[in-house]
């Protein structure tokens, strides 16, 4: 399988690849570092064709559980 490629700038996030628990451990690690950086909100962009169900899901609960505003755009 193909490794997902993360980059991140300025208060956006690039998640590009399968959704896995490398990926998704990075990304929340990213978005994480944002929000104790100062920042109110963030925009995480996916381009993705799937991947992992379960840990789509951890993403979404850190998401919908974080302090930090996440507007999630998703690309095929």
């Amino acid at each position: 399988s193909k490794v997902a490629v993360l980059t991140v700038g300025e208060n956006t996030v690039y998640l590009e690849g399968a959704i896995g628990r490398s990926s998704v451990e990075r990304t929340i690690s990213a978005l994480e570092k944002l929000r104790l950086l100062g920042f109110k909100d963030a925009t995480l962009v996916i381009t993705s064709q799937g991947g992992s169900v379960l840990y789509g899901a951890e993403l979404i609960n850190y998401i919908e559980s974080s302090d930090l505003k996440v507007n999630t755009y998703c690309k095929i």
